[in-house]
């Protein structure tokens, strides 16, 4: 594996990880309404 390519999943990790953060911290208030919490 090229340097590039390391780098370019590398970014791709992070920006899904940032995505999927970003999702659960919006989600948190609705599962704490649904979960009564």
């Amino acid at each position: 594996m090229s340097n590039a390519t390391v780098e370019k999943q590398n970014a791709v990790r992070s920006i899904g990880y940032v995505n999927w953060s970003y999702q659960a911290n919006a989600l948190e208030p609705v599962g704490a309404v649904v979960l009564g919490k």
